[in-house]
């Protein structure tokens, strides 16, 4: 059961590496991580966004972001990471009703994914009553990645939260466990088997990918994270992979723009979600500027 737990907290990095516009340098607010929100009569805001990785690089905080945190009063993520959100979440990647994933899959297709499972160290026996869902954010890192996640090292966003609430910081979820679990239990299963199937077979190539796309975020450059997920996603049902992008990144968009605006309206708010949220003519900044909010790249 802990193996589980630890697996779902760095689930949200799946989000960070889908695609959301084919375009590149075109993508609005594409480049920079760290943005301030301004808002009339109240104290500026930030948005910052992560990468739900542990890596070293990673969790070290630039500068910029560190001082706009300790200066925040609240923190807002995706999701609170209390006890019952991780149990919750435990629980929603398991198959019911005497599904599993061998049947889902099929024999051929089950073999592909048990050799990849086994390269990166995982029984695919014991995967077997899993979600397809739930098994391709663990094939979509690498091994060392994931071993590091399951062996208790705090993803980004983990590390901010758990900060933030020692410091005394008010802490905000702009969606709830059961809101953000609905996106994957409305995917049709034979849905996701297929996607699944992108990513066995992508599998060779993880580390290569993991290492672009960690160069991009450490560049600050956004857009060529979502250009680079949109050019290794090619092989994936461009059907499915649509439907899953639009549950998963633009729906949520709208979802945490709509609870940022009061949180905003008070100021002062420090906000982490995944680098993939912001940018966009439905990311998450444009759509809170459209709500009259000023946004200025930081860093």
């Amino acid at each position: 059961m802990r193996f589980w737990r630890r697996v779902l907290i760095g689930l949200p990095f799946l989000l960070l590496v889908l695609p959301t516009d084919s375009r590149g340098e075109a993508l609005r607010h594409g480049q920079g991580l760290l943005w301030r929100i301004e808002a009339a009569g109240v104290a500026d805001s930030y948005l910052f966004g992560t990468f739900h990785a542990t890596d070293r690089d990673i969790v070290t905080l630039p500068t910029p972001v560190a001082e706009a945190f300790a200066r925040c009063d609240d923190l807002a993520f995706e999701s609170v990471l209390d006890t019952a959100a991780k149990r919750q979440m435990t629980e929603a990647m398991l198959l019911d009703g005497g599904q599993s994933l061998d049947r889902i899959l099929g024999p051929d297709r089950f073999g592909a994914f048990a050799a990849a499972a086994r390269d990166h160290g995982l029984d695919p026996e014991h995967l077997k009553g899993v979600a397809p869902w739930a098994v391709m954010w663990m094939l979509s890192l690498p091994p060392e990645e994931l071993a590091r996640q399951v062996n208790g090292a705090k993803v980004l966003d983990e590390r901010l939260q758990a900060e933030g609430a020692a410091r005394g910081k008010e802490i905000h979820g702009l969606e709830t466990v059961p809101e953000f679990l609905a996106v994957f239990d409305g995917i049709p299963l034979a849905e996701q088997g297929r996607l699944l199937d992108a990513t066995v077979a992508l599998h060779p190539k993880v580390r290569e990918i993991f290492a672009r796309m960690k160069r991009a975020y450490l560049a600050r450059d956004v857009a060529s994270i979502l250009a680079l997920t949109f050019e290794v996603q090619g092989g994936a049902d461009p059907q499915a992979a649509q439907s899953f992008m639009d549950r998963v990144i633009t729906q949520r968009n709208h979802r945490m723009a709509e609870r940022l605006v009061p949180l905003l309206g008070d100021g002062n708010l420090c906000t982490a979600i995944g680098a993939g949220h912001l940018p966009g003519d439905e990311g998450v900044l444009h759509l809170l500027e459209a709500q009259g909010f000023r946004v200025e790249r930081i860093y």
